[in-house]
């Protein structure tokens, strides 16, 4: 119920929690899910999106996160941090 009132989307297909965030919340948000849902480190999956891949009409196409490969390391830094 703590995610939902955070406007965190259930995705009732796979089942997952997801939510929307500007890189400026990205830390406060891994924070909260750290301290207040997991009680303890993380790991989990994280997407970036850009332009092309939410508006291209070749979404199917896997995205190269390669291009974000320091923002993934800082992200995971963060869910792993004590």
């Amino acid at each position: 119920m703590r995610l939902k009132i955070r406007s965190v989307a259930f995705e009732s297909l796979i089942r997952p929690w997801s939510i929307e965030l500007p890189e400026n919340q990205v830390a406060t948000e891994i924070d909260y899910l750290k301290n207040e849902i997991y009680n303890s480190q993380m790991n989990i999956p994280v997407d970036i999106f850009d332009a092309f891949s939410r508006f291209s009409l070749n979404s199917y196409v896997k995205q190269d996160k390669s291009k974000y490969a320091d923002k993934i390391n800082w992200i995971n830094g963060l869910q792993n941090a004590k």
